[in-house]
Protein backbone atom coordinates (compact mmCIF):
# COMPACT_ATOMS: atom_id res chain seq x y z
CA UNK A 1 0.00 0.00 0.00
CA UNK A 2 3.24 2.15 0.61
CA UNK A 3 4.18 1.72 -2.91
CA UNK A 4 4.54 4.30 -5.75
CA UNK A 5 4.70 2.11 -8.93
CA UNK A 6 4.57 3.06 -13.15
CA UNK A 7 4.24 0.59 -15.57
CA UNK A 8 4.23 0.68 -19.02
CA UNK A 9 2.21 -1.75 -21.37
CA UNK A 10 3.10 -3.08 -24.54
CA UNK A 11 -0.09 -4.99 -26.47
CA UNK A 12 1.36 -4.80 -30.26
CA UNK A 13 2.56 -8.31 -29.88
CA UNK A 14 0.55 -11.74 -29.53
CA UNK A 15 1.48 -11.34 -25.93
CA UNK A 16 1.39 -7.95 -23.60
CA UNK A 17 4.81 -7.07 -22.55
CA UNK A 18 4.38 -4.95 -18.92
CA UNK A 19 7.57 -3.07 -18.53
CA UNK A 20 7.67 -1.82 -15.03
CA UNK A 21 9.30 2.09 -14.90
CA UNK A 22 9.20 3.21 -11.84
CA UNK A 23 8.88 0.83 -8.71
CA UNK A 24 9.66 2.97 -5.23
CA UNK A 25 10.27 1.87 -1.49
CA UNK A 26 7.65 2.35 0.48
CA UNK A 27 7.13 6.10 0.15
CA UNK A 28 3.45 6.73 0.66
CA UNK A 29 1.98 7.57 4.44
CA UNK A 30 -1.54 7.31 4.52
CA UNK A 31 -1.47 9.17 8.06
CA UNK A 32 -0.13 12.36 5.93
CA UNK A 33 -0.13 14.50 3.27
CA UNK A 34 3.22 14.50 0.66
CA UNK A 35 4.07 15.48 -2.38
CA UNK A 36 5.65 14.01 -5.01
CA UNK A 37 7.59 15.39 -7.71
CA UNK A 38 8.31 13.79 -10.71
CA UNK A 39 11.52 14.83 -12.85
CA UNK A 40 12.69 13.44 -15.88
CA UNK A 41 15.38 15.14 -18.02
CA UNK A 42 18.55 14.32 -19.26
CA UNK A 43 18.19 10.96 -19.66
CA UNK A 44 16.77 9.97 -15.77
CA UNK A 45 14.35 10.20 -13.37
CA UNK A 46 13.90 11.35 -10.18
CA UNK A 47 11.61 11.08 -7.72
CA UNK A 48 10.57 13.32 -4.92
CA UNK A 49 9.20 13.34 -1.68
CA UNK A 50 8.32 16.74 0.22
CA UNK A 51 11.41 17.55 -1.60
CA UNK A 52 13.62 14.90 -0.52
CA UNK A 53 15.00 12.31 -3.15
CA UNK A 54 13.32 8.96 -2.71
CA UNK A 55 13.94 7.28 -5.87
CA UNK A 56 16.23 8.04 -9.13
CA UNK A 57 16.41 5.55 -12.56
CA UNK A 58 19.59 6.86 -14.65
CA UNK A 59 18.54 5.12 -17.59
CA UNK A 60 14.97 6.08 -17.70
CA UNK A 61 13.83 9.40 -19.88
CA UNK A 62 9.95 9.81 -19.14
CA UNK A 63 9.54 13.51 -21.39
CA UNK A 64 10.92 11.11 -23.83
CA UNK A 65 8.64 8.76 -23.93
CA UNK A 66 5.85 10.94 -23.59
CA UNK A 67 7.19 12.56 -26.68
CA UNK A 68 7.59 9.76 -28.76
CA UNK A 69 3.61 8.34 -27.57
CA UNK A 70 0.29 9.23 -29.14
CA UNK A 71 -1.49 10.53 -25.83
CA UNK A 72 -4.96 11.01 -25.72
CA UNK A 73 -5.88 10.60 -22.04
CA UNK A 74 -5.13 11.07 -18.66
CA UNK A 75 -6.24 8.96 -16.01
CA UNK A 76 -5.90 9.94 -12.74
CA UNK A 77 -7.12 7.54 -9.34
CA UNK A 78 -6.94 4.37 -7.30
CA UNK A 79 -6.63 0.95 -8.87
CA UNK A 80 -9.59 -0.59 -8.47
CA UNK A 81 -7.83 -4.36 -8.42
CA UNK A 82 -5.41 -6.30 -5.77
CA UNK A 83 -6.08 -7.31 -2.81
CA UNK A 84 -4.27 -4.15 -0.61
CA UNK A 85 -4.81 -1.16 -2.71
CA UNK A 86 -4.07 2.24 -1.81
CA UNK A 87 -6.50 4.05 0.01
CA UNK A 88 -5.01 7.44 0.50
CA UNK A 89 -6.99 10.70 -1.55
CA UNK A 90 -5.37 12.29 -4.27
CA UNK A 91 -5.76 16.60 -3.66
CA UNK A 92 -3.72 17.36 -6.92
CA UNK A 93 -1.75 17.18 -10.32
CA UNK A 94 -0.15 18.91 -12.10
CA UNK A 95 2.18 18.68 -15.77
CA UNK A 96 5.58 21.01 -16.46
CA UNK A 97 7.16 20.75 -19.47
CA UNK A 98 10.26 21.69 -17.65
CA UNK A 99 12.99 20.79 -15.69
CA UNK A 100 12.92 21.67 -11.73
CA UNK A 101 16.03 22.18 -9.47
CA UNK A 102 15.96 21.57 -6.29
CA UNK A 103 15.27 24.56 -4.63
CA UNK A 104 12.13 25.26 -7.05
CA UNK A 105 10.71 21.70 -5.88
CA UNK A 106 10.74 22.77 -2.32
CA UNK A 107 8.85 25.68 -2.96
CA UNK A 108 6.45 23.84 -4.96
CA UNK A 109 5.80 21.25 -2.24
CA UNK A 110 4.75 24.88 -0.23
CA UNK A 111 2.64 26.08 -2.80
CA UNK A 112 0.88 22.43 -2.82
CA UNK A 113 0.28 22.17 0.71
CA UNK A 114 -1.00 25.76 0.69
CA UNK A 115 -3.24 25.06 -2.27
CA UNK A 116 -1.35 28.33 -3.80
CA UNK A 117 -2.81 27.90 -7.46
CA UNK A 118 -1.49 30.92 -8.82
CA UNK A 119 1.71 30.07 -8.26
CA UNK A 120 1.95 26.64 -9.40
CA UNK A 121 0.44 27.94 -12.58
CA UNK A 122 3.33 30.63 -12.31
CA UNK A 123 5.85 27.97 -12.91
CA UNK A 124 4.46 26.96 -16.12
CA UNK A 125 2.12 24.26 -15.45
CA UNK A 126 0.52 22.49 -18.95
CA UNK A 127 -1.89 20.92 -16.90
CA UNK A 128 -2.99 21.27 -13.46
CA UNK A 129 -5.50 20.43 -11.23
CA UNK A 130 -6.29 20.89 -7.64
CA UNK A 131 -10.02 19.30 -7.62
CA UNK A 132 -11.49 22.45 -5.45
CA UNK A 133 -14.40 22.55 -7.48
CA UNK A 134 -16.90 21.14 -4.95
CA UNK A 135 -19.48 19.90 -6.81
CA UNK A 136 -19.71 18.54 -10.46
CA UNK A 137 -18.80 15.81 -11.99
CA UNK A 138 -15.72 17.61 -14.03
CA UNK A 139 -12.05 18.00 -12.48
CA UNK A 140 -11.23 21.64 -14.62
CA UNK A 141 -7.78 21.60 -15.90
CA UNK A 142 -6.24 25.47 -15.17
CA UNK A 143 -3.21 25.10 -17.03
CA UNK A 144 -1.62 26.71 -20.04
CA UNK A 145 -3.12 24.13 -22.11
CA UNK A 146 -6.80 24.61 -23.14
CA UNK A 147 -8.82 21.53 -22.53
CA UNK A 148 -8.77 17.80 -20.91
CA UNK A 149 -10.44 18.56 -18.04
CA UNK A 150 -11.04 15.20 -16.31
CA UNK A 151 -14.51 13.51 -16.06
CA UNK A 152 -15.72 11.69 -12.75
CA UNK A 153 -17.76 9.14 -13.89
CA UNK A 154 -20.55 7.93 -12.76
CA UNK A 155 -19.85 3.96 -13.02
CA UNK A 156 -16.08 3.11 -13.46
CA UNK A 157 -15.36 1.47 -16.03
CA UNK A 158 -11.89 -0.35 -18.49
CA UNK A 159 -10.26 2.24 -19.76
CA UNK A 160 -9.24 -0.42 -22.80
CA UNK A 161 -11.49 -3.77 -22.69
CA UNK A 162 -10.24 -6.19 -24.06
CA UNK A 163 -11.29 -9.64 -24.64
CA UNK A 164 -10.54 -12.67 -24.42
CA UNK A 165 -6.33 -11.35 -24.11
CA UNK A 166 -3.75 -13.74 -23.41
CA UNK A 167 -1.70 -13.17 -20.35
CA UNK A 168 1.21 -11.02 -20.22
CA UNK A 169 4.75 -12.45 -21.02
CA UNK A 170 5.44 -11.46 -17.72
CA UNK A 171 2.87 -13.28 -16.15
CA UNK A 172 4.63 -16.86 -17.66
CA UNK A 173 7.46 -16.62 -15.25
CA UNK A 174 5.31 -15.62 -11.76
CA UNK A 175 3.76 -17.77 -9.59
CA UNK A 176 0.55 -16.65 -9.17
CA UNK A 177 -0.27 -17.03 -12.83
CA UNK A 178 0.31 -20.78 -12.10
CA UNK A 179 -1.84 -21.05 -8.96
CA UNK A 180 -4.66 -18.83 -10.75
CA UNK A 181 -4.21 -21.42 -13.45
CA UNK A 182 -4.59 -24.13 -11.27
CA UNK A 183 -8.09 -22.84 -9.01
CA UNK A 184 -9.61 -21.69 -13.29
CA UNK A 185 -8.94 -25.40 -13.51
CA UNK A 186 -10.16 -26.92 -10.10
CA UNK A 187 -13.00 -25.06 -10.16
CA UNK A 188 -14.75 -26.48 -12.80
CA UNK A 189 -14.08 -29.97 -12.46
CA UNK A 190 -17.44 -30.08 -9.75
CA UNK A 191 -19.04 -28.30 -12.41
CA UNK A 192 -18.69 -31.31 -15.17
CA UNK A 193 -18.91 -34.02 -12.52
CA UNK A 194 -22.48 -32.40 -11.12
CA UNK A 195 -23.65 -32.08 -14.53
CA UNK A 196 -22.43 -35.37 -15.76
CA UNK A 197 -23.98 -36.98 -12.94
CA UNK A 198 -27.94 -35.29 -14.42
CA UNK A 199 -27.30 -36.11 -18.18
CA UNK A 200 -26.46 -39.83 -17.41
CA UNK A 201 -29.73 -40.32 -15.89
CA UNK A 202 -31.32 -39.36 -19.42
CA UNK A 203 -31.07 -42.27 -21.45
CA UNK A 204 -28.19 -43.63 -20.60
CA UNK A 205 -26.23 -42.09 -23.24
CA UNK A 206 -22.72 -42.95 -23.89
CA UNK A 207 -19.71 -41.29 -22.33
CA UNK A 208 -18.13 -39.97 -25.36
CA UNK A 209 -21.89 -37.94 -25.39
CA UNK A 210 -21.69 -36.39 -22.13
CA UNK A 211 -18.62 -35.63 -22.78
CA UNK A 212 -18.90 -33.45 -25.50
CA UNK A 213 -22.11 -32.02 -23.56
CA UNK A 214 -20.01 -31.13 -20.75
CA UNK A 215 -17.65 -29.70 -22.97
CA UNK A 216 -19.82 -27.05 -24.51
CA UNK A 217 -21.51 -26.63 -21.85
CA UNK A 218 -18.63 -25.15 -19.89
CA UNK A 219 -17.17 -23.40 -22.63
CA UNK A 220 -20.50 -21.29 -22.86
CA UNK A 221 -20.70 -20.97 -18.96
CA UNK A 222 -17.14 -19.82 -18.64
CA UNK A 223 -17.52 -17.56 -22.31
CA UNK A 224 -20.21 -15.68 -20.43
CA UNK A 225 -17.99 -15.21 -17.34
CA UNK A 226 -15.21 -13.61 -19.17
CA UNK A 227 -17.38 -11.88 -21.22
CA UNK A 228 -18.86 -10.32 -18.36
CA UNK A 229 -15.52 -9.61 -17.07
CA UNK A 230 -14.77 -6.88 -20.21
CA UNK A 231 -17.00 -4.69 -18.52
CA UNK A 232 -15.69 -4.67 -14.94
CA UNK A 233 -12.34 -2.75 -14.20
CA UNK A 234 -11.12 -5.06 -11.34
CA UNK A 235 -11.36 -8.37 -13.49
CA UNK A 236 -9.16 -9.06 -16.66
CA UNK A 237 -11.20 -11.40 -19.55
CA UNK A 238 -8.89 -14.07 -20.45
CA UNK A 239 -8.62 -16.78 -23.01
CA UNK A 240 -6.60 -18.94 -20.37
CA UNK A 241 -9.27 -19.10 -18.21
CA UNK A 242 -11.74 -19.73 -20.68
CA UNK A 243 -9.89 -22.89 -22.24
CA UNK A 244 -9.02 -24.03 -18.11
CA UNK A 245 -12.22 -24.31 -17.09
CA UNK A 246 -13.49 -25.68 -20.00
CA UNK A 247 -10.89 -28.19 -19.37
CA UNK A 248 -12.16 -28.55 -15.65
CA UNK A 249 -15.51 -29.48 -17.17
CA UNK A 250 -14.11 -31.94 -19.44
CA UNK A 251 -11.72 -33.68 -16.12
CA UNK A 252 -15.26 -33.40 -14.23
CA UNK A 253 -16.38 -35.91 -16.98
CA UNK A 254 -13.58 -38.09 -16.57
CA UNK A 255 -13.60 -38.32 -12.95
CA UNK A 256 -17.65 -39.02 -12.74
CA UNK A 257 -17.25 -41.78 -15.03
CA UNK A 258 -13.97 -43.17 -12.91
CA UNK A 259 -15.76 -42.93 -9.71
CA UNK A 260 -19.42 -43.25 -9.96
CA UNK A 261 -19.93 -45.55 -13.22
CA UNK A 262 -16.92 -47.69 -13.82
CA UNK A 263 -18.42 -49.66 -16.43
CA UNK A 264 -20.24 -46.89 -17.61
CA UNK A 265 -20.51 -46.93 -21.91
CA UNK A 266 -19.01 -50.15 -22.11
CA UNK A 267 -21.15 -53.78 -22.21
CA UNK A 268 -23.78 -54.37 -19.28
CA UNK A 269 -25.14 -57.62 -18.24
CA UNK A 270 -28.78 -58.01 -16.74
CA UNK A 271 -29.10 -60.18 -13.67
CA UNK A 272 -32.69 -61.83 -13.37
CA UNK A 273 -33.82 -63.66 -10.50
CA UNK A 274 -35.37 -66.99 -10.95
CA UNK A 275 -37.73 -69.12 -8.79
Amino acid sequence: KGALILREVDRTGLLAGVRTLIGSPEILDPSRVTVFTMVSAGGRTTLYADGKEVYRRSDLNLSLTMAEASVSRVALGNRPEGDNPWEGELYGFSLVAREFGPDEIRRRVESWKNRKGPDLLGDGAALLYLFDEGRGNTARNSGSVSGWDLDIPAVLLPLKRQVLALPPREALAAGWFYTDAAANLAGFIPFGFLLSAILSQRRKPGWKVILLRVILASAALSLAIELSQVYLPSRDSSLTDLVLNTTGGALGVILFRRLALPGWGGSSTTLTQGE
